[in-house]
């Protein structure tokens, strides 16, 4: 199973759940042009030249009330496979560790990096890796959640980080919202200078019908 492959089945399998708390998931789609018009005609702002697409979008209840009733969540999905570039994908992935915090310039509430490795994969690989890019979020303090987990049979999952344990996915799903609403977008702020990064998720949440 490669990475889109990956990605579309676990939109299916947490489309099939039920979640009460999740309102809403979202495939990888393109949403600039509308965004931009969103943004152009109600705020005389100009968006991003580039955009960012998230593999996932998911819209759930925010208990907190931080900005509004909702919580918008991006999601980049990262899928490991047993084969011989193992090695290869897992040092482009570190280097890429970085790349979820791109949603946050264009009003995303959280941002998730998950990293899922085929149940072949052993532990001791994955527990390596874990460690090291769970070392870099909490050194560096970054503001991002990170999730790492193998999926085993019957959709449940073996999860490494942020701590050993194993569940399903609705589980799984519930425990990602939860994290997701403690570790926020920092640009979401009332001062002058971010109003931007407030209009740009109004804009979003527009572009995803979520009132």
């Amino acid at each position: 199973m490669n990475e889109p492959q990956w990605t579309a089945k676990v939109c299916k399998l947490i489309q099939d759940s039920s979640i009460a708390s999740l309102k809403n998931i979202y495939p990888e789609r393109s949403y600039k042009k509308e965004f931009e018009n969103i943004l152009r005609t109600y705020f005389g702002a100009v968006a991003p030249k580039f955009m960012a697409k998230p593999d996932l979008i998911m819209v759930f209840e925010d208990d907190a009330r931080k900005i509004d009733d909702y919580l918008v969540v991006a999601l980049e999905l990262k899928y490991f496979d047993l084969s011989d570039r193992l090695d290869a994908n897992l040092r482009k992935a570190s280097r890429e560790v970085g790349q979820a915090l791109r949603y946050y310039l264009f009003g995303f509430d959280s941002a998730v990096l998950w990293h899922t490795f085929d149940e072949r994969v052993g532990d001791e690989t994955i527990v390596s890796f874990s460690e090291l890019i769970g070392e870099v979020f909490d050194k560096f303090e970054l503001p991002l959640v990170y999730f790492s987990a193998k999926m085993l049979p019957s959709n449940s999952f073996k999860v490494y980080k942020p701590v050993s344990v194993q569940g399903n996915l609705e589980w799984l799903i519930r425990w990602m919202h939860k994290v997701s609403q403690d570790r926020r977008n920092p640009l979401l702020r009332s001062d002058i200078e971010y109003q931007k990064f407030i209009q740009r998720r109004k804009a979003l949440k527009v572009v995803l019908r979520v009132p």
